[in-house]
């Protein structure tokens, strides 16, 4: 099979005239263009200068080809772990783990990648995270911060915040996974609880018998002021009982005064209306009968 050669040079060169520039077409596209995944920002890199005022946010964006590079800077909320060593007040040994939610705010991703780059825990929130639990303990004795754990956390979280803020960076969570003292404080605050717990149980059954003996003189108090109550009743009945005996006698002896004839009518009430049965003068017995 035999070939036209100056039909397939023309072909070869409307191909190249037409391909080549669509080629360049599509790589000064590509390079011009940038998609910023979901939950990142875009930092914008021109000549190897970062645009401190230019922050792009998730989404399509166009940018100068070749010259012009965007960094994706990761904003969601991630965690780390670091561990401290540290002494306490009272000279005690401790070894903390703290586990921390941080992220990076959008607005600050150009700067902290101008100054820190992308491996910022490395090289701001783990050294920053030991150095607050340092600053805090020594402010606590060993048995404080185990009382006042939570009081120590806000605290190390607020030292934190402040070393972190400037470059960026939001602390979210911040907890305290852990506090380990050396074996002789440990074996110390075993007594020490021991201790307390045979405190308190004496207490309680002190307060118990405090309680029962409470009982035992209220009621002997209850008791002393029924009897003196009762005792009440009785001399007041008494005293009644002399004070209308008191005035039936007088009420006599008025009567008696102005009518001679009135104890005759209180004998006569009196009367059950019968005879005596035997009446006696001298020698002489008569019986009287119904």
């Amino acid at each position: 099979m035999f070939y036209d050669n100056e039909k397939l040079a023309k072909v070869l060169k409307k191909v190249l005239c037409i391909g080549i520039p669509l080629i360049i077409g599509i790589i000064i596209f590509a390079n011009s263009t940038v998609i910023v995944p979901a939950g990142h920002t875009g930092v914008p890199v021109t000549l190897g200068a970062v645009n401190e005022d230019v922050t792009l946010s998730e989404g399509f964006h166009f940018k100068m080809p070749f010259v012009t590079k965007i960094v994706k800077v990761d904003n969601r909320v991630k965690q780390v772990t670091a561990g401290a060593g540290s002494a306490s007040r009272d000279l005690q040994n401790v070894s903390s783990s703290v586990s921390i939610n941080y992220r990076i705010v959008n607005n600050q991703s150009s700067n902290l990648y101008k100054t820190v780059g992308l491996g910022i825990e490395e090289v701001i929130v783990k050294p920053a995270i030991q150095e607050c639990v340092k600053a805090v303990t020594a402010k606590y004795t060993a048995e404080e911060l185990i009382i006042k754990r939570q009081i120590v956390s806000v605290e190390m979280q607020e030292i934190l915040e402040e070393k972190v803020r400037p470059y960026g960076i939001s602390v979210e969570i911040f907890n305290i996974t852990d506090f380990n003292f050396s074996e002789e404080f440990n074996r110390a605050i075993e007594q020490k609880s021991t201790a307390q717990q045979l405190v308190l149980a004496e207490q309680q059954q002190l307060e118990k018998e405090k309680i029962i003996a409470q009982q035992a003189v209220e009621k002997a108090k209850g008791e002393a002021i029924s009897r003196k109550e009762q005792a009440k009743g009785e001399a007041a009945a008494i005293r009644a009982k002399a004070e209308a005996d008191a005035y039936a006698i007088e009420v006599i002896q008025q009567q008696l005064a102005s009518n001679p004839l009135y104890l005759e009518y209180v004998k006569l009430m009196e009367w059950d209306g019968k005879l005596p049965q035997v009446v006696s003068g001298g020698d002489m017995l008569i019986g009287w009968g119904n």
